[in-house]
């Protein structure tokens, strides 16, 4: 019986597959829960960014847009991520640059002591978040020889 290239990829989505959502080897940590956790604080932190210029008492001279805009990303990208149409580290890396900008921002962008507190505090959250999240990650890198274990 001959090899069909058709075959080979089937098989190759399906050992994919398995691999994604086999249950961790024996002595690894399975991070699907904290992962999970992290992702769904980060979007909750973009949630309350995109409010806060309204919620908190900014200034005439505080850029409200900056929180709104850095909140609508952290929360595209992290839901991208929860959706697969983004590697989790890619999301968890850009999460971190957006938060170094939110930081930043707190000083430039933020005359008021809520504004920057806010810039600050936030930023600090999502960075540490995002750090989480890329840690707590159980994706393999692409070609990882590793196969799942037999069940």
């Amino acid at each position: 019986m001959a090899h069909r290239p058709e075959e080979s990829r089937e098989d190759e989505s399906t050992v994919a597959e398995e691999r994604r959502y086999a249950p961790p080897a024996e002595g690894r940590i399975d991070g699907r829960r904290e992962y999970l956790a992290a992702e769904g604080l980060i979007i909750l932190l973009g949630v309350w960014l995109m409010l806060s210029p309204f919620v908190l008492d900014y200034g005439s001279g505080d850029a409200k847009w900056n929180p709104i805009v850095c909140g609508i990303l952290i929360l595209a990208v992290s839901a991208a991520g929860l959706a697969d149409r983004l590697p989790r580290d890619a999301a968890a890396w850009t999460v971190m640059g957006i938060s170094v900008w939110l930081f930043l921002s707190g000083f430039w962008l933020a005359d008021s002591g809520e504004a920057s507190w806010n810039a600050f505090a936030g930023a600090a959250l999502g960075f540490f978040l995002a750090i989480a999240a890329a840690a707590a990650s159980t994706e393999e890198p692409a070609g990882s020889s590793e196969t799942a274990p037999p069940g």
